[in-house]
């Protein structure tokens, strides 16, 4: 099963990949959407996280601007 990559950041703030230029944006370490942010987007510095709940604490604490990862675990956040 295949699952499409999801950003989450600070609702409304981010409308485009654009507007990540210079950002960090916080991925899982050794996954397909570390190597494609790495790869298509080299403006954006990616921050590793050995798990997405890291990430999410860093999110939630100001230390990253967003998180890349899989939608099925960022759609579990968006409830919280």
């Amino acid at each position: 099963m295949t699952t499409l990559p999801c950003f989450v950041g600070q609702q409304g703030k981010y409308t485009s990949v654009d507007q990540l230029k210079g950002k960090k944006v916080g991925v899982q370490n050794g996954t397909t959407h570390q190597k494609f942010i790495m790869d298509k987007h080299p403006e954006i510095t990616t921050v590793p996280y050995d798990s997405y709940q890291n990430a999410k604490l860093d999110l939630q604490n100001g230390r990253i601007d967003g998180v890349f990862g899989d939608t099925a675990v960022v759609t579990e956040w968006l409830k919280d």
